[in-house]
């Protein structure tokens, strides 16, 4: 039987250490970050795949066209009034309102963590989301 070589065996030890690591919850860059990263590249590559099919006016970008003209066609009230503020709530103004009565209510609750996540996370998002609406320009479906 053959035996592999003592650096094979010392870098399993050591992958497996690596591994065991990014999993254990308690780990400053344990689990939180492992599981934060895997759903920031699993999103990507989502939005990724998304925006070619739109780009390739592919099978989503005919339902997303034919899902407008339907929301269109049957449109009533009180959920058009529902969706134009929740719309609303979503641009750039409505997300600063928001963010900063989140950041008023982490204050008040003593909870800096969050505080300080929300200051290093909300302003890049929403020049993330201004720059991929510039770069996509995708019209808005007003008929």
């Amino acid at each position: 039987m053959h035996t592999p070589p003592a650096n094979v065996h010392i870098a399993y030890k050591k992958l497996k250490r690596f591994l065991a690591a990014r999993l254990a919850p308690g780990q400053q860059l344990g689990l939180h970050l492992t599981v934060g990263l895997t759903l920031l590249f699993t999103a990507t590559y989502a939005f990724h795949e998304l925006a070619e099919a739109m780009r390739r006016q592919a099978g989503v970008a005919a339902l997303d066209l034919q899902l407008a003209q339907w929301l269109h066609a049957n449109a009533f009230e009180p959920l058009t009034t529902f969706m134009l503020v929740l719309t609303h709530l979503h641009s750039l103004a409505g997300i600063s309102v928001l963010g900063l009565l989140l950041a008023v209510w982490f204050w008040r609750r003593g909870e800096f963590y969050w505080l300080a996540t929300l200051f290093l996370a909300l302003p890049p998002g929403m020049l993330l989301n201004v720059a991929l609406k510039h770069s996509y320009q995708r019209t808005r479906p007003w008929f």
